[in-house]
């Protein structure tokens, strides 16, 4: 059986057609050249949070929050701030003794490198072999480091330790704001290393998101 002839569309809606091709096109070109979403003026940068959209449904990042510790055209790192666990410290590195009779815990920061153990820590001066994220807050992946900052008598609420991280290639995290997956917040000390963990999210999506910066 022949099909019947398709209609004619009329002129105004190719030209709307081809509008809206024209828009997606310029959309696409300034997400990618602006490395942040359309209309949200705050980039990923170090020192800035990820909060993880409410339709974000990947098991690794729902309901989640990351830190930025490194962006570059090498793509982003990050360290997720509210998965906390009940696992001391010193039973994952037994061969720290100045992790002797401290309650530290151990936290989840992400799916890569989940064997690798990192610390953020606050010092008013840079510890060796480790990177500034933001105000006092450094990071570090070295046990001399973490070492050091125990033996000079950081505060338990001043240091927490992760067990692997979060990692983007390059161009990837820039994507994933751009479909909605993530809101960029700057960071607050007291959201790394402060306050209820477990309400983190709940408290920041709840928070009057910030002017543009």
């Amino acid at each position: 059986m022949e099909a019947p002839p398709t209609p004619k569309r009329p002129a105004l809606w190719r030209f709307t057609a081809a509008v809206l091709v024209i828009l997606g096109v310029i959309l696409a070109i300034a997400v990618l050249t602006s490395g942040s979403p359309v209309g949200d003026g705050i980039r990923p940068a170090p020192g800035r949070l990820l909060v993880a959209s409410p339709a974000l449904l990947d098991p690794n990042f729902a309901q989640t929050v990351v830190l930025l510790t490194e962006v570059d055209d090498a793509g982003a790192m990050g360290i997720i701030l509210n998965r906390p666990t009940d696992v001391p410290l010193e039973e994952v590195l037994p061969w720290v003794s100045e992790l002797d009779g401290r309650a530290d815990r151990l936290s989840v920061g992400g799916p890569v490198k989940g064997d690798r153990v990192v610390v953020l820590v606050r010092r008013d001066r840079e510890p060796p072999a480790s990177v500034h994220v933001f105000a006092d807050v450094w990071l570090t992946g070295d046990a001399e480091t973490l070492r050091l900052v125990l033996e000079e008598g950081v505060a338990e609420s001043d240091l927490r330790a992760f067990t692997g991280f979060a990692g983007w290639a390059p161009g990837q995290l820039e994507w994933e704001i751009a479909r909605g997956g993530w809101e960029v917040r700057p960071a607050r000390v007291a959201d790394v290393f402060g306050g209820n963990l477990h309400r983190l999210w709940r408290d920041l999506v709840d928070r009057t998101p910030p002017q543009q910066a």
